[in-house]
């Protein structure tokens, strides 16, 4: 595979990717219909699924995160690493577009780990990074291959999944739930896109609001 290296054409991906995640953001609430999660092994840290394993302690993600009995006949399917820690609103999305979609999602961090399945740990965080964006470009259009949607949002790791109690704050990325070396200064860049697009929405409400 080509490597795109790290010039504008990664500054681009980077920043298209924060522009989705700060959309989600600001997005209004809409009604949630509910949601049931089901829970993807990562190739990282190896968290799973299975009885006693990693992922079992979790609090969250063992349970439907809306809708309580009812959850579990409909409403919306969202795929989560085993080992990453979602938020109410990063879902928002999938309750906007379920019905056009089968109502069927996974974050972006369970379509990072499929690439990295599939092309292996030699896989370039540069060619990584713009695999997930052409992704999450397709928007939220289910074809007749049964593509998924994306949830273009970031995660942090699930400190439970993660074998600990303290809740203490992890080191991730906005590709993944762990840090991924030289993604440094991507992490910036996506960092100050994402807080100053979503800054922006925020005075502009204030000021609509007055």
């Amino acid at each position: 595979m080509a490597d795109r290296g790290d010039g504008p054409e990664l500054v681009g991906a980077v920043r298209r990717m924060a522009l989705r995640e700060a959309a989600a953001h600001v997005a209004a609430a809409v009604e949630t219909i509910g949601a049931r999660v089901r829970r993807v092994p990562c190739p990282q840290c190896g968290a799973d699924t299975a009885p006693g394993g990693t992922a079992a302690r979790s609090p969250v993600l063992d349970q439907p995160l809306w809708g309580g009995e009812a959850t579990r006949r409909s409403g919306v399917l969202v795929s989560v690493l085993a080992c990453e820690l979602v938020t109410a609103r990063s879902l928002l999305p999938a309750f906007r577009h379920a019905p056009a979609t089968g109502s069927c999602f996974q974050t972006r961090a369970v379509t990072a780990a499929e690439q990295l399945r599939e092309y292996g740990p030699s896989l370039d965080f540069a060619e990584w990074v713009h695999l997930v964006d052409a992704i999450e470009e397709r928007g939220f259009v289910h074809d007749a291959a049964g593509v998924v949607a994306v949830l273009p949002t970031s995660s942090r790791p699930n400190p439970w999944a993660a074998g600990r109690d303290d809740g203490a704050v992890q080191e991730s990325s906005f590709l993944f739930p762990h840090a991924v070396p030289g993604s440094m200064p991507m992490q910036v860049c996506y960092r100050d896109v994402l807080n100053i697009r979503v800054k922006r929405w925020m005075e502009r409400s204030g000021d609509a609001s007055t």
